[in-house]
């Protein structure tokens, strides 16, 4: 079933960046004070261009793959270096077409600030409205047993992590893989209560592929 949505996901991202993108430009235009204000048909192709730049620098550090609700430092990190891309990519189209820009020498930084905002804020809100926990219900924690490791074991710590029932008293990865051992398991080391291994670990251990 995840698997049918993610489609659908990036879709979503791409189209909210896209909109993001768009309402930037005219934010740094603004912020540039520029004078005088572009024709029309400047913005016909102005805004396209500048929604195509940041869509290929987001591309790059795989900025419509990410999940607004658990957005962190590394997304937002990646949603700067894709604002940074996207408005040096856009400045580098008017130079190379020569077609009319502001003439503040600063707009390629305005524009990058403008994107990196108005991409990250809405990521921010998501992640602080979905981290919301919500009154003990005084239920007994319930175990859980995480095995694998890479982005999908990532992506259930985090939902664990935010999870509004706290109802969880340990978790654990399991990875069986040399090549996949460190990301999800140091999540989980400060994440998570850990217990004895559990005996479904013995095999891994056994060919070396899974170490606490």
């Amino acid at each position: 079933m995840a698997r049918r949505r993610t489609p659908h996901r990036i879709l979503l991202n791409l189209a909210l960046d896209s909109a993001l993108a768009a309402l930037a430009l005219p934010t740094a235009m603004l912020l540039a004070d520029s004078d005088p204000w572009p024709d029309q048909a400047w913005w016909f192709g102005a805004l396209p261009g500048a929604v195509g730049a940041l869509l290929v620098a987001g591309l790059a550090v795989r900025m419509p793959q990410q999940y607004w609700r658990y957005a962190g430092l590394p997304d937002l990190l990646s949603v700067g270096i894709a604002a940074a891309g996207g408005a040096a990519l856009f400045w580098a189209g008017l130079l190379a077409l020569g077609a009319e820009r502001p003439a503040n020498p600063a707009f390629p930084v305005l524009h990058a600030l403008a994107l990196a905002v108005l991409l990250g804020l809405p990521r921010v809100a998501a992640r602080i409205h979905h981290a919301r926990r919500g009154p003990d219900t005084g239920e007994d924690p319930q175990s859980v047993l995480l095995v694998g490791a890479g982005d999908g074991a990532d992506l259930f710590i985090r939902a664990l992590a935010g999870e509004r029932r706290r109802a969880t008293a340990w978790s654990a990865s399991c990875p069986c893989a040399p090549a996949k051992r460190g990301g999800a398991s140091a999540a989980m080391r400060s994440s998570a209560r850990w217990t004895r291994s559990p005996p479904c670990w013995k095999p891994c251990a056994t060919k070396g592929g899974c170490r606490r």
